[in-house]
């Protein structure tokens, strides 16, 4: 019992993981809502997520403005090619799926196969925006790479973000206040792991 009342106490642990995920979340939409700042605004979210992963950061919102701002001419362009390329593809899906013919089809399935590596892509691009210091072109190659070599993490991302998305807007929407920080989270842990567990020194500086 009194080991309840002490600051590692598991409990207390997971009170303040789930308060940084619900501060996190909220800073996130916060910085997001110009729309044309979702760049800048995806990068400080996972380098964020890093930090809480080893457990070195000195505050989320102080971690969140400093990422932001340091990373936001690099990281402000790959946003705009993330809203444009959703775009192009959305409205490509949507067009395609009202379409009754067999081509209409076949493209719907295109655009499908498309969506899912452009999303894949991404899973890798912003986080290794946050924490390395590579440029836009090399970042592009090492992502890609990373996407095709770890496919299984590549999927059990994916798997494990749309999850967590379907059941916040479908079945338990009280939990959103969480849900983005908690996958900056684990998308971090995912690719931290990556990086320690392969050689990818040759790739990537990591900014600590």
């Amino acid at each position: 019992m009194k080991n309840l009342f002490k600051l590692d106490h598991p409990l207390w642990k997971m009170m303040a993981f789930l308060s940084d995920c619900m501060i996190l979340t909220l800073i996130w939409v916060v910085f997001s809502l110009p729309i044309v700042t979702i760049g800048p605004s995806l990068v400080a979210l996972f380098y964020v997520g890093g930090k809480l992963n080893d457990d070195s950061g000195k505050g989320v919102i102080r971690e969140f403005i400093t990422a932001f701002l340091e990373k936001f001419k690099k990281s402000f362009w790959m946003g705009v090619f993330l809203l444009l390329g959703s775009i192009i593809i959305g409205m490509d899906l949507w067009y395609f799926h009202t379409l009754t013919s067999d081509i209409g089809t076949f493209l719907l399935f295109v655009f499908i196969f498309l969506g899912i590596i452009f999303i894949s892509n991404i899973l890798y691009v912003f986080p290794l925006l946050a924490i390395t210091a590579l440029n836009l072109k090399e970042i592009m190659k090492v992502s890609f790479y990373m996407m095709m070599k770890h496919f299984k993490w590549t999927m059990f991302m994916l798997i494990i973000d749309g999850t967590l998305l379907f059941v916040t807007i479908y079945i338990a929407p009280y939990i959103s206040f969480f849900t983005i920080g908690a996958l900056a989270y684990l998308n971090m842990k995912v690719l931290l792991t990556l990086l320690e567990e392969n050689d990818y020194s040759p790739l990537t500086t990591v900014n600590n």
